[in-house]
């Protein structure tokens, strides 16, 4: 399990995997048990069926820039633990939220941006 708070203070790209030039962003949603082991997002079975989904596509996974909304485990599964109030999401927040009243990090939003992938996929 991460921290929310020292997640924060990581640089940008610390809980990705991927060539930094990747045409191809892949965005999941938060870490599980087998991500938090390797170290690497989508290793549990969401990650064996990409895997399979882009071997079919003819797509080399090593080529994708793999990352996810909150790079971290939540407690219990509950990503609204892990969520801010629209104070907390910062003056200049532009993503929508994601339930009422909840907003996710803008930190995902900063590494797309300078990541600039032709395709994200989420």
């Amino acid at each position: 399990m991460t921290d929310l708070a020292q997640w924060r203070t990581t640089e940008p790209f610390a809980n990705a995997f991927g060539p930094r030039d990747a045409t191809i962003a892949i965005v999941g949603d938060v870490w599980g048990q087998q991500e938090v082991l390797a170290g690497i997002p989508f290793m549990g079975s969401g990650g064996q069926e990409l895997t399979r989904l882009l071997k079919e596509s003819n797509i080399a996974r090593g080529s994708c820039f793999l990352t996810t909304v909150f790079p971290l485990q939540p407690e219990r599964g509950d990503v609204e633990s892990i969520c801010v109030n629209k104070a907390g999401a910062g003056e200049g927040y532009t993503m929508p939220p994601l339930r009422m009243g909840k907003y996710i990090l803008p930190e995902l939003l900063g590494e797309l941006t300078r990541l600039k992938p032709s395709a994200p996929i989420s």
